[in-house]
């Protein structure tokens, strides 16, 4: 059990062998190199808190959908981390309840950037439905994944959802933006109802 034996320096379970100095460390998962420095380590959820939140667009009525988004209760889910990418969901209430799913998403920490391929539709209560397509999300995901910074959610809403709150028929909300110059697009079906959505600066904490 010296220098030329078993267990000792020219044998397996020693300097040259697996579970020893050139394994399982700096060079694998969970160590140094690996799920650290190059992504962080997420919460399950981060509830976004739209209130704290900047509705740029649509021009003309952000200000009228400001409110209903403030009460929102969204949450985002970031996991799966790569050096480049990351899963992304989005959920509302809690428990959540998945809106959409943008897998593989792009990612360069701390900031990731989903494409614009969503599908959701946002109840935000009083007769306030959006239904978003196209929507894309993108932000910084920072203090070891516990929060979110520089939030953004955008896309395009289709308007017939907010025509009721104006008290008007289909084509409401398209007639108060022409008074702004701007013009509703064509939503997915062909309807010309649809105007940008923007909403930037969005925080989140982890929850709960």
């Amino acid at each position: 059990d010296d220098d030329t034996a078993p267990d000792d320096d020219t044998t397996p379970d020693d300097d040259t062998a697996p579970d020893d100095d050139t394994a399982d460390d700096d060079t694998v998962a969970d160590d140094d190199t690996a799920d650290d420095d190059t992504a962080p380590t997420p919460p399950t959820w981060l509830a976004l808190d739209l209130s704290a939140a900047t509705v740029t667009e649509p021009p003309g009525i952000a200000s009228i959908i400001a409110p209903y988004l403030a009460d929102a209760r969204l949450f985002l889910g970031p996991s799966n981390y790569t050096p480049t990418t990351v899963d992304i969901r989005l959920a509302e209430d809690w428990p959540p309840s998945l809106l959409w799913a943008w897998m593989a998403a792009s990612w360069s920490a701390p900031h990731f950037e989903t494409p614009a391929t969503g599908s959701v539709s946002l109840d935000l209560g009083g007769g306030m439905v959006f239904d978003v397509e196209g929507a894309a999300m993108s932000g910084d995901i920072v203090a070891a994944g516990t929060r979110l910074a520089d939030g953004v959610l955008e896309g395009s809403v289709d308007t017939r959802s907010i025509d009721p709150l104006l008290g008007g028929g289909e084509g409401a909300t398209c007639d108060l933006l022409a008074a702004f110059g701007v013009s509703c697009d064509p939503c997915a079906d062909g309807g010309p109802f649809c105007i940008p959505i923007l909403v930037e600066d969005i925080p989140g904490e982890a929850f709960p």
